[in-house]
């Protein structure tokens, strides 16, 4: 029976389909696709039905035919130098229907841009300007809006060379002041972690980049401004769902990428210096400083504890070590993040509204977790049509946890790398103690004494500390617009922003820093007695910071259209206050079940267990500063106008001031105008231009000036005050002199640019050329001498910088039938140089360094790279090879002395000034891919190398050790100095800045790939749309100049790990 009855279901499914398959009709859809500008029939257009993918191409009087089975579809519509059309409709239809395509390069005139003062036409704008829209910025995920820019913005650069990324826009505007561009959110100025803004409330971010666009924004603008606004809801928008979710998996940290000496050969150099006797001091050192492993051995092999037999096959075991693998085995794994954000929008006649809600977690290659919540509310009532109330709410709460620890965290005595034979863990995976700020056998013999346990174990020790960063960020929202005598409008806006974070490290008894911290301050008595002065218990550190930042605006705006004149204008007035708060505690035998602690005498100088010899005082927090508080205050007042005639010439104007408690002891220093002024020319509106060729041609000029601040100096001098002295009193100690002078930045720009788009929008886009001049720039400069500071330097404004850029994008569209293909092209070269500043020219020593951070040189780039000059390597010694006034030597204390600034080599910047990205889209149907490859180019990078001094003192080996000279001839084919001892360290100092180390960082690298899939909403009735997405970043390079196994572009550390996303977006 059951089988009967399984065959028979099948069966009955098969045939009973038949009949209505056959009782589905064909419907013919026919009908004509024009141009809506110029109403004229578009040939080659592609109409598709959503339904069974069948497709038909218009003739060349724009007729198609398609037959459709279904009742119902969705028709879509494409054509190259068209924006895309689509239309659901009920079957039949018995006349044909008619298509109008609205023209791309109409499109142009109508993208709107914000500055956070208001929104205007791009067609009207004389500043330069930069939007993403929402699709392209949601074509990468992660928590960080910012971050998504990455690879898609003209004229942004990402400098990740060091261990927070630096973001510029058109390059750098200062030396010391603040570098990052100013952020706006939804009209005012953000004072919070922009980690709080959840990019799926993002619709849209604009990048305003000369004085034109910027300078309204004022001191802020120097280095750009970066203008976010948040999705809303419409009047009259019927409700809708939004929900998008992703997942992303980032590949581990390659712990191999860095090459680090081998174990075989760092215990080769420890028995050599062991031999020279070099660890005597250590060894008899009341302070007990570690000593490896391979060490302590040979020590009890001297000493007649162990055989030479017994150490060598001790130490031969170790020199099959590599600590890396246990670094992989142990501490890292796969990074795991997930992303969710649910929306609600819509409105009525009077009211419309945005409701959001975004949960994020993060899990990182060490365990550490990242959670973070997002709500957000934005409420829009208009009761008449000449009045809006706005209000919003957005609440931000994250919580991070610490996991195990990284590599780099793991330092023994404070300042040495870990030895590359190092152990982590048995063969059972059980958690083996290292060295780590005591030699082994003292510590090892702690808990015999009556001491707890001193041996550090890292992968069991931060299972006993917990490490959390917890925030809580409130930003309300409130604004009126009032509209009045037909062209005016009043505008009213206040924010309020607030912020609490608290670090909190709870560091349990059983974890080395609270049994280090017990043991220290243990007291022994002539009996042998002990007494603790930090009690049995946890210690707890917090360190809480507050914000509270309020602003309002105030604002008039104009706006007139009477045949051809167009008039805008806008003027108002701005105050801010910022207040910073933050706080520091300790407590020592803590408990947290019941939440109590134990005082402790914070006074006394206690002997230290370890060394009798040496006193601390316990430590009343993790920092010197117990209390802080900062408050800033600001006040502006602005005005900005705009004129337009038949819609072609546009010209354009700004100025503001702004004052600041920070500045200036008179009143007329404490505050700075600033203005600009614009042109441009709609010159494909001219009747005389009759280019079919390029439809769209405008040109625009810009010059103004915008400006920086420092928001860390100060008019007055200031001082920091201290409890505890000798006398157990209060101290102060002077923090930063008086600079009555104090002014603010400036930076003066002139921009030129032209937008082009040729026929059908095949190709179109940007070009743009740009001066920058900053003055009054801060930078250092020596203390006069007769004020009573006999010496030292003071930071002031006597720095010029002048710079040069060039902005390219262009966007094509190559094929656009069954098969579309799109390329976006973003090329961006930016160069600057110091025209003023104080150079010491007799020492060229103190302007080396590795190029990744700032070295100011009058004449050269603020990122630059010099060298010693190279010679080579001496055939007899292997000693590296120098010049002394003009002659081949080895006198290293001369050299790194005595070479005055014009005897080093300049090789060029080493930020690169030609940068930018390539993306290709391409499409058939609903499916779509994108490969986005970046590149830069120009620029230089010093590679590490061995420094035999860091080597000796602090275990951190390169592998460039294995290739050092040893023998005559070896100079013919490495630059690597032999090793020499007594240690040489001017020798050392020589090499690691000679010219031999520096190459070309030029790269061209596969930033991401993405590839998705929409579904039609025939398939799915209930949805809008569907879109299923793969995600690929930081795929690699495919050509760099070097050939040294490194990255350029991430410097010293360790490139980010291949990721990989799925996610989906839906309406419904």
């Amino acid at each position: 029976m059951k089988i009967s009855t399984y065959l028979a279901l099948p069966i009955l499914l098969i045939f009973g389909c038949v009949p209505l398959s056959f009782s589905q009709q064909i419907h013919r859809i026919h009908g004509h696709v024009f141009s809506s500008s110029r109403n004229t029939p578009i040939d080659g257009a592609v109409i598709t039905d959503g339904e069974s993918g069948g497709e038909a191409v218009t003739d060349e009087d724009g007729f198609f035919e398609l037959f459709v089975r279904n009742d119902s579809t969705v028709l879509f519509c494409r054509a190259m130098g068209f924006s895309p059309w689509q239309h659901k409709m009920d079957l039949p239809i018995p006349d044909g229907i008619r298509i109008y395509l609205q023209d791309t390069t109409q499109l142009l005139e109508e993208v709107v841009v914000t500055t956070g003062y208001e929104s205007l036409p791009l067609e009207r704008a004389t500043g330069s300007f930069t939007k993403i829209d929402n699709e392209r910025l949601n074509r990468a995920t992660g928590m960080d809006v910012l971050g998504r820019l990455e690879g898609v913005t003209n004229s942004l650069m990402f400098d990740r060379r060091s261990t927070q990324p630096v973001m510029m826009v058109r390059g750098r505007s200062t030396i010391y002041a603040g570098q990052a561009p100013l952020v706006v959110l939804d009209n005012f100025p953000y004072y919070g972690d922009i980690n709080n803004i959840n990019p799926n409330d993002v619709e849209s971010v604009s990048i305003l980049k000369d004085a034109a666009a910027a300078s309204i924004w004022g001191v802020k603008a120097g280095n750009g401004v970066i203008v976010i606004t948040t999705k809303q809801g419409a009047a009259g928008q019927r409700p809708v769902f939004g929900f998008s979710a992703n997942a992303t998996i980032i590949a581990e940290p390659d712990v191999f990428y860095s090459p680090v000496i081998s174990s075989a050969d760092f215990i080769e150099v420890e028995r050599f210096l062991f031999g020279q006797g070099f660890y005597n001091n250590q060894e008899n050192n009341g302070n007990r400083p570690p000593l490896s492993p391979v060490v302590e051995l040979l020590i009890r092999q001297r000493d007649g504890l162990a055989t030479q037999q017994q150490t060598d096959a001790a130490i031969d075991l170790l020199a099959k070590q590599d600590v890396r693998q246990d670094f992989r085995k142990y501490l890292y794994e796969p990074g795991v993040n997930q992303q969710y954000a649910l929306n609600y929008r819509g409105g009525s006649d009077l009211f419309s509204y945005y409701a959001s809600a975004g949960y994020d977690r993060n899990t990182g290659f060490t365990g550490d977790r990242t959670d973070r919540v997002t709500l957000r509310m934005d409420q829009v009532f208009s009761p008449t049509r000449y009045l809006k109330i706005r209000a919003g709410l957005v609440y931000t709460g994250n919580k991070n946890v610490a996991g195990r620890p990284s590599h780099l965290s793991i330092t023994p005595g404070g300042t040495k790398n870990l030895y590359p034979y190092a152990r982590l863990a048995d063969e059972n995976g059980n958690a083996l103690p290292i060295v780590k700020d005591y030699r082994f056998p003292f510590a090892g013999q702690a808990e015999e004494s009556g001491l707890l346990d001193w041996m550090y174990r890292p992968l069991s020790d931060y299972r006993h500390t917990d490490v959390s960063q917890t925030g809580r960020h409130l930003l309300a929202d409130f604004g009126v617009d009032q509209i009045f005598l037909k062209n005016f409008t009043f505008q009213l806006k206040y924010r309020y922003e607030t912020g609490n974070d608290v670090d909190a490290t709870l560091s349990g008894l059983e974890s080395y820093y609270t049994r280090n911290m017990v043991n220290r301050f243990t007291q022994a008595d002539s009996e042998g007695g002990l007494t603790y002065a930090v009690p049995m218990g946890g210690i707890f550190n917090t360190v809480s910071g507050v914000l509270n930042a309020h602003s309002g605006r105030a604002q008039l705006g104009y706006q007139k259209l009477e045949g051809n004149h167009q008039v805008t204008a806008l003027g108002g007035f701005e105050i801010r206050q910022i207040r910073n708060q933050s706080s520091t505690s300790q407590a020592y035998g803590y408990d947290e079940d019941v939440l109590t602690s134990v005082a402790v005498d914070y006074v006394t100088n206690f002997p230290q267990y370890h060394n009798p010899n040496t006193r601390a005082r316990i430590p009343v927090g993790s920092g010197s500063t117990l209390f802080s508080e900062r408050l800033d205050r600001f006040i502006s007042a602005y005005a900005n106008a705009a004129y337009t005639y038949a819609d072609k010439y546009t010209a354009s104007g700004s100025i503001r001031k702004d004052a600041s408690n920070l500045f200036g002891v008179n009143s007329n220093q404490k505050g700075v105008p600033l203005w600009s002024a614009g042109i441009s020319w709609n010159l494909h509106k001219e009747p005389f231009y009759r280019s079919d060729r390029i439809p769209y041609l405008k040109l625009r000029a810009t010059y103004g000036f915008s400006g920086n601040v420092d928001n860390g100096l100060s008019a007055y001098s200031t001082v920091t005050y201290f409890n505890g002295n000798l006398n157990n009193g209060r101290y102060a100690a002077l923090r930063s002199y008086p600079n009555p002078d104090l002014r603010w930045e400036k930076s003066r720009i002139i921009n030129l640019g032209v937008d082009f788009a040729l026929k059908n929008s095949m190709v179109s886009g940007s070009l743009e050329y740009y001066v920058k001049r900053g003055t009054d720039l801060i930078g250092d400069a020596p203390i006069d001498p007769t004020v009573g500071i006999y010496s030292g330097l003071i930071r002031r404004n006597i720095a010029e910088m002048s710079g040069e850029g060039i902005d390219i994008e262009l966007n094509g569209k190559w094929i656009d039938r069954y098969i579309r293909w799109e390329t976006g092209l973003i090329f961006n070269y930016n160069t600057n140089r110091l025209t003023k500043y104080y150079t010491d020219a007799t020492s060229g020593s103190r302007y080396l360094g590795s190029g990744i951070g700032i070295v100011p040189i009058e004449g050269k780039p603020l990122y630059n790279l010099m060298s010693y000059r190279w010679r080579g390597l001496d055939g007899a010694s292997g000693d590296p090879l120098g010049v002394v006034d003009g002659v081949v030597s080895t006198d290293y204390s001369a050299i790194t002395r005595n070479t005055p600034l014009e005897g080093l080599v300049y090789h060029g910047p080493s930020l690169s000034p030609v940068f930018g990205n390539l993306l290709n889209t391409f499409s058939w149907k609903q499916l779509s891919a994108s490969v986005n490859i970046g590149y830069r180019f120009g620029h230089y990078f010093r590679r590490p190398s061995i420094s035999y001094g860091a080597l000796f003192n602090n275990w951190e080996g390169h592998a460039d050790f294995a290739d050092r000279w040893q023998r005559p001839g070896d100079e013919q084919h490495t630059d690597v100095p032999s090793m020499v001892y007594p240690l040489n360290n001017n020798r050392d100092q020589f090499y690691r800045y000679a010219e031999t180390l520096v190459d070309r960082a030029s790269s061209i690298r596969l930033q991401d790939v993405r590839i998705s899939y929409d579904i039609s909403d025939v398939r799915q009735r209930h949805f809008s749309s569907i879109r299923l997405f793969l995600y690929a970043k930081n795929l690699g390079t495919l050509w760099k100049a070097t050939d040294a196994a490194i990255d350029p572009d991430y410097g010293l550390g360790i490139p980010m790990g291949k990721s990989f996303s799925l996610g989906l977006n839906m309406e419904f």
